[in-house]
């Protein structure tokens, strides 16, 4: 549940939720784009098609917020890991403190559990979040750049 007035912070899970379901958007290719929240999946998918590239193509998952501990995946990513084959998965978390502490963790409980399953990347918006990097290029006009740090690894 979220608040709907201006400024509202409220936010509260439903009785009966289930996290283990995320928003997922099923493509027919083997790239998985896992964001927080299901405007920025939305948003991604839009950036990609501005981008010319099929967007229909690739698949995107939100896990409704993270809270990502050091030592257990999301579960609504665990599923669906488990439930579909990925070549590649795409992080696209937000541009904050909490959302780049979460890719990291996700990215190295990923690599130590799935080491030769898939390629891990991690694409940060220049902005907050995808949902704002969409909203600056069509602002900015449906030519400008949109990219955010181009895809890394997050070794480090």
């Amino acid at each position: 549940m979220r608040g709907t007035l201006t400024g509202s912070h409220f936010r509260q899970e439903a009785t009966g939720s289930d996290k283990s379901y995320g928003f997922f958007l099923r493509g027919s290719g083997k790239t998985l784009f896992v964001c927080e929240a299901a405007i920025d999946a939305l948003s991604v998918a839009t950036l990609r098609k501005f981008g010319g590239l099929d967007w229909k193509k690739d698949n995107y998952l939100a896990l409704g917020g993270v809270t990502a501990s050091e030592c257990k995946l999301p579960v609504a990513l665990e599923r669906t890991l488990n439930n579909f084959s990925f070549k590649r998965v795409v992080l696209c978390f937000d541009n904050d403190a909490a959302g780049q502490t979460a890719a990291r963790r996700i990215f190295t409980m990923l690599r130590q559990r799935y080491p030769e399953r898939f390629e891990i990347k991690c694409c940060v918006p220049k902005v907050k979040d995808f949902n704002d990097q969409l909203c600056v290029k069509l602002q900015n006009g449906k030519n400008s750049p949109s990219r955010g740090t181009r895809e890394s690894t997050l070794s480090r």
